[in-house]
């Protein structure tokens, strides 16, 4: 696909995200979600975090054939303290050009590049676009760490 073409996407996102927050507790320092194409075309999907210190996430980019399901790990590197979150970011991409990585982030600079320009913002929040680049949809997942309270080990 050039940049001159345009391609038709459903009026919704081709990827379903089946949480919209993770919380890390004291015990667990992995969580995961799990995304899935429910689209007829290939889908190229890269997670984004705004922590990038704190958390890595596995696999944070791949293809998504039609009908396939992906479970995402998130692992905490270090106890952040500080609230932050994920964006799932999708193009569909045509059949051709799955096998060629540096054509699809292209792809996908020129989505976010796209989104930007409309909205003024780094493409936060979820929206389709129809424009002469490749639409770009957006999740938000949420992360926050639930610090419980130790009644019973408190120093001073």
């Amino acid at each position: 696909m050039t940049t001159n073409e345009s391609i038709t996407a459903p009026g919704y996102s081709p990827v379903t995200v089946d949480k919209a927050e993770i919380i890390f507790s004291s015990t667990a320092d992995t969580q995961s979600f799990v995304i899935e194409n429910t689209s007829n075309t290939m889908v190229f999907f890269k997670v984004q975090t705004t922590a990038a210190d704190s958390y890595a996430v596995v696999p944070n980019m791949a293809f998504l054939v039609p009908k396939q399901s992906q479970n995402i790990h998130v692992t905490r590197a270090k106890q952040s303290g500080q609230p932050s979150s994920l964006r799932v970011g999708t193009i569909i991409v045509s059949d051709g050009s799955a096998a060629d990585m540096d054509s699809v982030l292209i792809q996908w600079a020129e989505a976010k590049a796209a989104l930007k320009a409309r909205d003024g913002k780094d493409g936060e929040d979820s929206v389709d676009i129809k424009t002469s680049a490749p639409m770009m949809y957006i999740h938000r997942i949420n992360v926050g760490e639930n610090k419980s309270f130790n009644w019973f080990g408190k120093k001073g």
